[in-house]
C-alpha cells in the first residue's frame, strides 16, 4: 500500500482557548436567550416551542454543513481544504450535543404542544381530513423512529469520516483517503434524503396541510449558506487567536468567499422559487 512520504504536520502553536470576551459574551447571550425563551411562552405554548424548534434546527445546520463539506471535498479530491478541514471536523461533533435540544423537542411533540398533527382531530372538514390522510407518516411513534434514524446516520457517517482523517495524521497512509471516499459516496445520497425528510418532519410539519416540493432544497440552500459563513468566522477567530496563521492565507478566504456568495445567490433563488 502506498504511503505518504511526508511526516504528518504538527501545529506548534498552543492549544486553542476561547478569549475571555467571547466566553463572557457567549454566556451573556445564552442567559438572554433563556430569558427570551421563557418570556415567549407568555404568548402561548406553541410560540415558545416553535422558537425552540427553529433555534435547534438552525444550529444543527452547521453540523450538517460540515459533514457535507467534508464529503464533497473527499469525493472531489479538494486539496485546497486540507489545512482547514479540522474546523468542519470539529463542527460535526455538535451532532452529539444536538441530541439534547431535539430530545426536548420530542417531549414537546409527545405532549402535543407543538405539532397540530399530534393532536387527535375529530369531526369532518377538509383540514381534518388532510391531516388524517397523512397519519401513516405523521404520527408520534414513527416521527420518533425517524428522528433516531436521522441522528444515527449523521453521527455514524461523520464519525467514520473524521476517524479516517485522524488516522492518516498518525501513519500518513493513503488508504485512509480512499476510506473517506468510500464513506463519502453513500453519505452524499444519505445526506440529501435525510436532510429533506428531516426538514419536513421537524419544520414543515408544523403546517401539515401545506404542500411544497421545494422545501428540502430551500433548507439545503440555507444550510450551505449559513455554514460557509460560520466556517469563515471560525477561521478568523482562530487566526486572531494565533492559530493557522501559516496554514490559512488569503487564497483560502478568497475561495471560501466565492463559496459564500455563490450559496447566497443560490439560497435567494430557491427562496424566490419557494415563495
Amino acid at each position: 500500500m502506498a504511503t505518504d512520504t511526508h511526516a504528518p504536520s504538527t501545529d506548534s502553536s498552543p492549544a486553542f482557548t476561547m478569549p475571555v470576551v467571547a466566553k463572557v459574551g457567549g454566556i451573556g447571550m445564552f442567559v438572554a436567550g433563556l430569558i427570551i425563551f421563557g418570556i415567549s411562552f407568555s404568548f402561548g405554548l406553541e410560540v415558545g416551542w416553535t422558537g425552540w424548534l427553529i433555534g435547534s434546527w438552525y444550529t444543527l445546520g452547521f453540523a450538517l454543513f460540515a459533514s457535507f463539506f467534508l464529503t464533497i471535498n473527499a469525493l472531489a479530491s479538494g486539496g485546497w481544504a486540507a489545512v482547514i478541514k479540522r474546523v468542519p471536523e470539529a463542527m460535526t461533533r455538535y451532532f452529539l450535543m444536538a441530541v439534547l435540544p431535539f430530545g426536548i423537542l420530542a417531549v414537546a411533540m409527545m405532549t402535543s404542544h407543538l405539532y397540530e398533527w399530534a393532536v387527535p382531530h375529530e369531526g369532518g372538514g377538509l383540514h381534518a381530513e388532510l391531516i388524517h390522510h397523512k397519519e401513516p407518516w405523521l404520527n408520534k411513534t414513527f416521527w420518533l423512529v425517524r428522528m433516531v434514524i436521522y441522528f444515527g446516520l449523521w453521527i455514524g457517517f461523520s464519525w467514520l469520516m473524521v476517524r479516517s482523517s485522524r488516522a492518516q495524521d498518525l501513519d500518513g497512509d493513503l488508504k485512509h483517503t480512499w476510506s473517506m471516499r468510500k464513506v463519502s459516496a453513500p453519505f452524499g445520497i444519505v445526506f440529501g434524503l435525510s436532510v429533506t425528510f428531516a426538514s419536513v418532519d421537524f419544520v414543515k410539519s408544523i403546517e401539515p396541510t401545506w404542500f411544497s416540493t421545494m422545501f428540502g432544497v430551500y433548507q439545503f440552500a440555507g444550510i450551505m449558506q449559513s455554514g460557509f459563513a460560520m466556517l469563515i468566522l471560525l477561521l478568523i477567530v482562530l487566526r486572531n487567536s494565533g492559530h493557522l496563521k501559516e496554514q490559512v492565507n488569503s487564497n483560502h478566504f478568497h475561495t471560501l468567499g466565492i463559496w459564500l456568495i455563490s450559496t447566497s445567490v443560490f439560497w435567494a433563488y430557491i427562496w424566490f422559487c419557494q415563495f
